[in-house]
């Protein structure tokens, strides 16, 4: 039992005593260990030149942990470094199985200098370059061996936190250059639950930082293994202004100011599998505002914006190594108060514009695909001020539907989309021209696509558009404005193919049109209607060759040509012509021609006013000053002639006329009809008195106009009236294309004033017509440009006043035809003639109002010329004729009663004058005569002609003169003439050389 004691007591004090030792020795390195730690820190910091001081350092065993507090460094008085607290823990027990456990980790209050010189970077007052270059050397010499079936160890970090430390990076990398100051405030850095072994790690992060003046906070978790990985990222209360990266911004931007936030989060995956790698986003968002941007521009430009937000949402990518890719998601973009200032005083200003759109983007075997199902873009405000335009728009909406963009990976384009854009208020100025209108609407299907062989095609379908309140404007020139426009189309297709000429084709097309006003100036108004439409149109063009149909065209109350005034845009005279309604029936038009089943016109009125130089004063599009004079006779207008047309060349042996003939642009009108209260009013001033008629058209009709072919014949219809009673009427019928004039005519005219129309006829006749009504029955042919034809005048109560000044007028002192034509008068009063026309039209001396006229005029001069010389042959001491210039003109001359001087009686050697004179009145007695006392100087006793006389005299030579008047009246009253056929003049004295004393008498 002692033996066994004795034996038990070295034993346990062989387990003792190695224990204490050991203990011992851990507790002297413990005690140890701060003050080895603090003096190897010292000796370091030493050696480059600072000098560190640690309040406290402790390290513990079990479990091992070292905590640090309050240690500074400091290099030449400055800090470089400066710790608050460092405490790191690990746990033993994991180590056995691999696993490296960190149970504590914390690091507080570090504050840090972070300076980089050229190429050389310092850190809390260290020159790193020392060490990259001594372990550059070392990882040549010593390279690491790899063990083979070596297992990673395993890392966990369940917690670790970076707080209130302070991070001051400084960069010079030239000498001669600034040094850029930037500061990092870590406020939290958190990383959690992390465990990493070999590539597989996962855990969750939280940093809170500032740089400079930005603020940024974000939060991730994560998932990493070798073959896939996921992670997310939440982006909280980020504030980015652009002042906290001035100097990582180029020239001249680094100036501007601004606010950039975000907020969002995004999730993302990664997954690996048979050598291909696929990168995925899911379920993300994201938000950017930016607010108070002030940014400058290149080339003294500006821009400033009062706040913008991008926000996508719903987003999802995903993308591999075979650059496969596709993305949807929604976009949301707000932005107001967009200036832009460029150079020379240019502008833009936007003060919202908003954009909103799913969208599905995908590219798979270099075929690319996007489709949305929707897409809404709205601009308001919008304003440019350029050097060559100026434009604003109060708001502008477009709306895409049905959006789809795909092609192929042989470059094959196609698109399709729905489209609706609105627009308000948008005004537009370029140069001297300004354009408005108040509202646009456009709907519009569309599809686009294009070959690998540049073969383009577009395709319109349900096409409508709406345009109010148009207007544009030229300075000081043209002025042109449109209520209301409306266009519908079924299609309308666009072919480019091989390079070709466009192939446009249009089918059902509609047009609408209301309040259309043209102005040349503020007072004059070229065109003006108020309503339009244009019902199923179809088109067809290829490069030169087009084909154009419509069901119908219709024009309500047009007006054309009208003068203005320029205060108040009323009309100052009648438009040159107004129609209340144009209807215009299945029009087919091609490039060689235009066909027209019917025109009808409703209630046309044509205003003719001329000037007093016979220029047309409601002739708007040209200036009154700049119109020409129309000549005396115009030039005869042929139809067109082959020599005129553009025929194919011919063989040396030309082909009959008939086989090459082709109009240059033919027209065919089988119908046009003008009803309603129709009208033509004619002032004309230039001529006295001045010319104020209206004409109302009862009818007016054309059948069958074709210049397409020759043997086509074309009628005209028509009928008019004047006043109440006179009416003109005919009917003609022609062949348009004939080489010469080739037509047949009836022209009736009935109860026709002709003093209104004396000054034209007069031109030719050589007479003003005081009165008369014209009844004419006029039939005219023409073969080939010669014309043949019968004229049936009467002339009703047809009297001639004096002579035309013109150069058909009888020399002054001679009595016009005028007087005499009266003789061909019959019992009613009457002149009947029948008079044969004939001419040619290739005559250059041939016009059509001498044509007309002439001929009247030479019947009228026979037969009155014929009678009166032997009327007026038992009066030949009264009246004297001569004819002269080819019979063409006759002389008619009353002579004086001659007197001796001083003589006022009539004496005995007067008496066959006055017999003959008292037998003419008595035959004629609807004469009256006049008879106008002279007295010349004989009765003042005077031997030559004086050049002025007394008043005295005068008076004296005047009453003598008005006793001579005075005798002749009393004795031809005396012979039972009545005295009211007989006027007495105003006394006259005539100091002419060669004057005689007499009685001047005119009838």
């Amino acid at each position: 039992m002692a033996f066994r004691n004795i034996t038990r007591k070295p034993l346990r004090n062989l387990f003792i005593i190695p224990s204490l030792i050991v203990i011992g020795i851990i507790f002297i390195a413990w005690l140890m260990t701060p003050f080895v730690a603090r003096h190897y820190l010292q000796e370091y910091f030493q050696s480059q030149g600072e000098s560190a001081s640690l309040q406290h350092l402790r390290v513990h065993f079990f479990p091992p942990r070292v905590t640090i507090k309050n240690l500074t460094v400091t290099k030449e008085k400055q800090d470089t470094l400066t710790l608050k607290e460092l405490d790191l823990g690990i746990n033993l027990s994991p180590l056995l199985s691999g696993t490296i456990r960190v149970s504590h980790a914390k690091i507080d209050g570090l504050t840090l200098s972070v300076k980089q010189q050229k190429n050389d970077w310092i850190i809390a007052g260290i020159n790193l370059d020392q060490y990259q270059s001594k372990a550059a050397k070392e990882q040549t010499s010593n390279a690491p061996k790899t063990e083979k079936n070596s297992t990673p160890w395993t890392i966990e970090v369940p917690q670790f936190s970076f707080v209130n430390s302070h991070i001051t990076l400084s960069r010079q990398t030239d000498a001669s250059a600034p040094i850029q100051q930037d500061t990092v405030l870590i406020n939290k850095l958190s990383i959690n639950d992390l465990v990493g072994k070999g590539m597989d790690w996962q855990g969750s992060v939280q940093l809170n930082t500032n740089i400079n003046t930005a603020k940024i906070d974000l939060a991730s978790q994560f998932h990493y293994t070798p073959t896939k990985g996921q992670a997310s990222l939440t982006i909280q209360d980020t504030l980015l202004p652009l002042q906290a990266f001035t100097h990582f911004i180029p020239a001249p931007y680094q100036t501007g100011k601004g606010d950039l936030s975000l907020q969002g989060t995004l999730t993302a995956s990664l997954k690996k599998n048979n050598g291909t790698t696929s990168y995925q986003l899911n379920d993300s968002s994201l938000t950017a505002s930016l607010k108070a941007l002030d940014l400058p521009l290149p080339e003294q430009s500006h821009a400033s914006l009062a706040a913008s937000t991008l926000a996508l949402s719903n987003l999802s990518a995903s993308y591999d190594s075979q650059n496969n890719i596709s993305t949807k998601g929604n976009l949301n973009i707000q932005l107001s108060g967009l200036t832009t200032k460029l150079k020379d005083k240019q502008s833009a200003t936007v003060a919202k514009l908003s954009v909103n759109t799913p969208f599905n983007v995908a590219q798979h075997d270099q075929a690319l695909t996007a489709n949305t199902p929707k897409a809404n873009i709205d601009l308001q405000k919008l304003t440019l001020s350029l050097s060559s335009l100026a434009l604003t728009n109060e708001q502008s909406t477009l709306a895409l539907s049905q959006l789809q963009l795909s092609k192929s990976p042989t470059d094959s384009l196609q698109l399709s989309v729905k489209s609706q854009l609105d627009s308000h208020n948008l005004s537009a100025e370029q140069a001297d021209i300004k354009t408005h209108y108040d509202t646009l609407s456009l709907t519009n299907t569309s599809s686009f696509s294009q070959t690998q062989n540049s073969d383009i095609k577009v395709n319109n379908n349900d096409i409508n558009l709406t345009l109010s309140g148009l207007t544009a404007q030229q300075k000081n020139k043209a002025d042109v404005s449109l209520g209301q426009m409306h266009i519908a189309a079924n299609t309308l297709n666009v072919d480019l193919a091989n390079h070709q000429k466009p192939h446009l084709i249009g089918t059902d097309i509609n047009l609408i049109t209301q309040a259309f006003d043209a102005k040349l100036s503020d007072t004059k108004r070229a065109a003006s209607w108020y309503r339009t439409s244009l019902s199923h149109v179809n088109l067809n063009q290829h490069a030169n060759d087009f084909d154009v149909s419509l069901n119908k065209l219709n024009i309500q109350k047009l007006i054309v040509s009208e003068p203005l005034t320029s205060k108040t845009s009323q009309p100052a005279s009648p438009a040159l012509a107004t129609i209340d309604d144009v209807a215009i029936d299945q029009i087919h038009a091609n490039q060689d021609g235009v066909r027209i089943k019917q025109i009808d016109t409703k209630g046309v009125k044509g205003n003719l006013l001329l000037d007093s130089k016979k220029r047309i004063e409601n002739l708007v599009f040209v200036d009154t000053n700049d119109q020409k004079v129309p000549s005396e006779k115009a030039k005869p207008i042929n139809a067109p002639k082959q020599q005129d047309i553009v025929t194919k060349k011919q063989d040396s042996n030309k082909a009959s006329t008939d086989s090459t003939f082709k109009a240059p642009y033919y027209v065919i009108l089988d119908a046009y009809n003008m009803t309603g209260k129709s009208s033509l009013y004619i002032q004309d001033k230039s001529i006295d008195p001045a010319l104020n008629r209206t004409l109302t058209i009862e009818k007016f009709a054309i059948r069958n106009l074709n210049t397409k072919d020759k043997k086509q014949k074309a009628t005209l219809d028509f009928k008019a009236r004047n006043d109440k009673y006179s009416t003109i009427s005919g009917d003609v019928a022609i062949f348009p294309l004939a080489n010469k004039l080739t037509m047949s005519s009836h022209l009736v005219v009935s109860q026709a004033e002709l003093p209104p129309y004396s000054p034209y006829i007069a031109n030719v006749l050589g007479y003003q017509i005081d009165s008369g009504q014209l009844n004419l029955d006029l039939k005219l042919t023409s073969k080939e440009g010669v014309i043949n034809g019968t004229s049936h005048i009467v002339l009703k109560q047809f009297d001639l006043g004096g002579a035309y000044q013109s150069s058909s007028v009888i020399k002054t002192g001679v009595i016009p035809l005028n007087i005499a034509v009266g003789v061909l008068k019959n019992g009613d009063g009457n002149i009947d003639l029948n008079i044969p026309l004939s001419g040619n039209i290739d005559n250059p001396q041939f016009g059509w109002g001498d044509f007309l006229v002439l001929p009247i005029k030479k019947a009228l001069f026979k037969a009155s010329s014929n009678y009166l010389l032997q009327t007026f042959v038992p009066y030949a001491n009264v009246i004297s004729i001569a004819q002269f210039a080819g019979e063409q003109l006759l002389k008619i001359r009353v002579e004086p009663l001659k007197f001796k001087a001083k003589q006022t009686d009539l004496s005995a050697d007067q008496d066959t004058f006055l017999k003959q004179l008292t037998d003419l009145m008595k035959d004629k007695k609807d004469s009256e005569l006049r008879a106008c006392g002279v007295a010349s100087y004989q009765d003042l006793g005077l031997e030559k002609p004086p050049v002025t006389i007394s008043n005295a005299a005068r008076q004296a030579a005047n009453a003598i003169a008005t006793k001579r008047a005075n005798s002749l009246k009393d004795y031809l009253v005396s012979q039972k003439i009545s005295s009211s056929r007989i006027f007495i003049c105003a006394p006259e004295v005539d100091l002419s050389r060669g004057s005689t004393p007499r009685i001047d008498l005119n009838f």
